[in-house]
């Protein structure tokens, strides 16, 4: 989770963030950072966002679009129910591991189907 400064640092053109309680905020071509999403539609989210605990959320890709991004030797993540894979291109092989819950545990053959028709995939240092 990153604090409201963190996610402003860090949150792109078009990545929404997300804080505990349920805001998401989107940054704008301009550079500006607005509210769309405002569960208890409060006028008022200073104190709202002052206090957060944000996450940028992925932005998923199609299974194809991982694939590819995998072969130009980009990272490409899959998250499945609480577990996230994470896939590289390294000397033409592809290395896997978990990287949640459990820390870097090998991902096993079985697991690949399930990822490959309900995962949520996505690219790069955000996915």
């Amino acid at each position: 989770m990153l604090t409201t400064g963190e996610m402003i640092d860090k949150l792109k053109v078009g990545e929404i963030a997300e804080n505990e309680r349920g805001y998401k905020v989107v940054v704008n071509e301009l550079g500006g950072i607005g509210c769309i999403e405002n569960p208890m539609n409060s006028s008022n989210l200073n104190g709202i966002f002052v206090s957060s605990a944000w996450e940028i959320l992925p932005n998923y890709v199609s299974f194809e679009e991982a694939m590819n991004a995998l072969k130009d030797g980009k990272i490409i993540r899959c998250r499945l129910g609480d577990n996230e894979f994470e896939y590289q291109m390294t000397n033409g092989r592809v290395n896997n591991y978990k990287s949640k819950p459990s820390d870097k545990e090998p991902v096993h053959w079985y697991h690949i189907w399930d990822q490959i028709t309900d995962g949520k995939w996505s690219i790069g240092d955000n996915a």
